[in-house]
């Protein structure tokens, strides 16, 4: 009977320790992961930037509240603080897909724009996105990252517990897009402006 309350103690005592442990992980990694993405974004910068380029990168609330950012575009506060589910940042290839399901608008080519679009915006309200031009350089600053945690991904990346995320136009990068020869590329956007 002694033998069974000792390893019954002997488990609990175990099973407690092992949560401790996990708990610290968590709480390293969560710090680690605001240390290294607080940083100018170095790593995480370069490796989102040039996918950027291409299409769009999405900014998603990770929790069951919404997540609360402070938008800056070339080192000046233009949103104090945005409520929102997210944010969608397009360039004009990018802008006819995730973009234009929000309710963001279809860019030309030739535009030299970047769309930024928030995904159901709580506080403004009235905050319905912005035209940028594609040579400025944005910062999203994470309000309250423990509480409401986001993520940024773009294309098949992705980075969880965010802090900050610098976003601006590589220049050196270049992409090739295929279209129907029928059609050019700019005939499509103008008539997916126009379907029912």
């Amino acid at each position: 009977l002694r033998l069974l309350l000792c390893l019954r103690l002997l488990l609990l005592l175990l099973l407690v320790v092992v949560i401790i442990i996990i708990i610290i992980r968590r709480l390293i990694r969560l710090l680690l992961l605001c240390f290294v993405l607080r940083l100018p974004l170095r790593i995480r910068r370069l490796r989102l930037r040039r996918h950027v380029q291409r299409m769009c990168l999405r900014m998603l609330r990770q929790s069951h509240q919404a997540s609360k950012i402070r938008i800056s575009v070339d080192d000046q506060v233009r949103l104090e603080k945005l409520i929102c589910d997210g944010v969608i940042v397009s360039t004009a290839a990018g802008s006819t897909a995730y973009n234009f399901s929000a309710s963001g608008p279809i860019l030309p080519l030739t535009s030299n724009l970047i769309a930024m679009t928030p995904i159901s915006p709580f506080r403004p309200r009235r905050w319905r996105g912005a035209l940028l031009p594609d040579d400025v350089k944005i910062r999203f600053e994470i309000l309250e990252p423990e509480k409401r945690p986001v993520s940024v991904s773009a294309d098949y990346q992705e980075a969880r517990s965010i802090c900050a995320v610098d976003i601006s136009k590589a220049k050196s990068k270049a992409v090739t897009l295929l279209y129907d020869s029928h059609q050019t590329l700019a005939d499509r956007l103008i008539a997916e402006q126009f379907e029912s």
